[in-house]
């Protein structure tokens, strides 16, 4: 993860046409023995490579946190010149006293090497990239221990940046 963050702050790259099924497909086969569900849409985004990182790092916290049984829902919706995607899961949430410290840096001034807590913060740094926001909310309103949704934007292709 530590190398990951490297990564994203020496290698600045132009956006380009990404296909978000694709992606969250490639991220569904790798994690084959969870219930997960997604519709495919045809959207596509403006992102580079590391897009993946974002879908594979939020799957990866609802398998870790809600365990071998967890359901994991993603969806995208296009609206005008937005696509918002959420990945839900029925794990066991997120308390309110820790949102808001999800999304950064919790491992600065630890031991060198440590990487935990780098995922969500790597999410957050290449939303960030990518013109997106991010945020979490819980599955079931003011019920956190129904499992948690992240939200986040991103910018879909326009026809403009479509490959001809």
């Amino acid at each position: 993860k530590v190398t990951m963050i490297r990564r994203i702050r020496e290698k600045t790259t132009d956006l380009a046409p990404v296909d978000l099924d694709a992606i969250i497909r490639t991220e569904t086969l790798r994690n084959r023995g969870i219930a997960m569900f997604y519709e495919k849409t045809g959207i596509l985004v403006m992102a580079d490579d590391l897009l993946s990182e974002i879908f594979a790092n939020l799957i990866s916290n609802s398998v870790t946190f809600g365990g071998p049984f967890v359901t994991i829902w993603v969806q995208a919706k296009q609206t005008g010149e937005t696509v918002t995607v959420t990945v839900a899961d029925n794990g066991p949430g997120i308390p309110d006293l820790l949102k808001p410290k999800l999304f950064i840096n919790s491992s600065k001034g630890s031991s060198r090497g440590n990487a935990k807590g780098l995922g969500l913060y790597i999410v957050k740094m290449l939303l960030d990239r990518y013109g997106g926001k991010i945020k979490v909310n819980d599955r079931v309103a003011k019920d956190p221990s129904q499992g948690a949704v992240m939200i986040f934007t991103l910018k879909p292709v326009q026809k403009a940046d479509s490959p001809s």
